[in-house]
């Protein structure tokens, strides 16, 4: 065989096993890749991204596994996994964290596969805290939030509003608190003429700091405390009779014990001649924190009517009072 004829044979076989081919030859390199993929000094000779299926992606993710960055099963599926453990090799490594592993990333993981004495792995970034979860979301002060996450630790922060909260217990994956009755405006050191703010029903954000990094922020509502305030109706003046088209007036008392600041009180009338003249029923307001209340209406249609008062704090608690009016001429 002449030399030209030998470079050309040699061509060939190399093509056959490099080249991704199809049909007999694609089932030929994926047999011989199964049988020589060593998963502790992996050679990879193609591009890997998202979506593929291969040995060379067990190859992959069983170099990941072994440098701490992979932690599930290899089964040779570029998924999100895969995807995030490639991100975070890349990052520790000075290669863009794209997530497509390339000829940089390919040459870097070749260039650590020395068998004989293999480079030790590089500790994998640890992740900032992230928040996926925050239960309850609403709440008075003093009731106890539970933020749902990982890259917690047991000197992580909670920031309520602005200010450091105390005593935080973690695990590791969540962190549980108190909502507090006063936050601090003062930073750290320093001395201010106004030391603690009072918590007052609102929204706050709520984010973790530790040594990681920030989070990203969730919001709490804090609710007044009016679930303990008793309601009651004390009185209700009312017109015994009124004539037809005649304005009348009604006026509520309403008992509220242990009064909250910033809660409220709803007012809502059934007259009793909605489905007769439904344009000319007057609604009732629906004033603030009114002990007494008083609403007009006028009727249309002779007849006997019961109109019924009810009353609603903050904590859904009612209250209702009815009186008879008799409609004339």
């Amino acid at each position: 065989m002449t030399p030209f004829k030998k470079g050309l044979v040699s061509l060939a076989i190399i093509g056959s096993v490099l080249a991704p081919a199809s049909g007999a030859f694609a089932q030929t390199y994926s047999t011989i890749s199964a049988q020589v993929v060593n998963t502790n000094c992996p050679v990879l000779n193609y591009d890997l991204y998202y979506g593929m299926v291969n040995s060379d992606v067990v190859a992959l993710q069983s170099f990941l596994a072994v440098q701490g960055y992979f932690h599930s099963t290899p089964i040779g599926v570029f998924g999100p996994l895969t995807y995030r453990a490639a991100q975070n090799f890349q990052a520790a490594h000075g290669i863009p964290a794209t997530g497509y592993v390339g000829p940089l990333t390919r040459a870097v993981i070749n260039s650590m596969q020395n068998c004989n004495n293999p480079m030790p792995p590089v500790p994998p970034p640890t992740p900032a805290p992230f928040i996926q979860n925050i239960s309850p979301s609403s709440g008075t002060v003093g009731t106890s939030v539970t933020l749902s996450g990982y890259g917690f630790s047991n000197n992580s922060t909670v920031v309520f509003g602005g200010s450091g909260i105390s005593n935080v217990y973690s695990n590791g994956s969540s962190l549980t608190f108190t909502i507090p009755e006063y936050t601090s405006v003062c930073p750290p050191g320093a001395y201010c003429i106004m030391m603690a703010r009072q918590v007052t029903p609102g929204t706050y954000s709520i984010y973790v700091q530790n040594q990681n990094g920030t989070s990203n922020t969730v919001n709490f509502t804090v609710t007044s405390q009016a679930t303990t305030q008793p309601l009651s109706i004390t009185g209700l003046d009312a017109p015994a009779s009124v004539r037809i088209g005649q304005a009348a007036t009604w006026t509520l008392r309403t008992n509220v014990e242990n009064y909250v600041p910033g809660s409220t009180l709803r007012y809502s009338v059934t007259w009793g001649d909605e489905g007769v003249y439904p344009t000319y029923a007057s609604n009732a307001s629906s004033p603030n924190i009114q002990t007494t209340a008083s609403f007009t209406h006028t009727y249309l249609m002779a007849g006997t009517y019961r109109p019924t008062f009810t009353v609603t704090n903050d904590a859904g608690q009612t209250a209702s009072a009815t009186a008879t009016v008799i409609v004339g001429y």
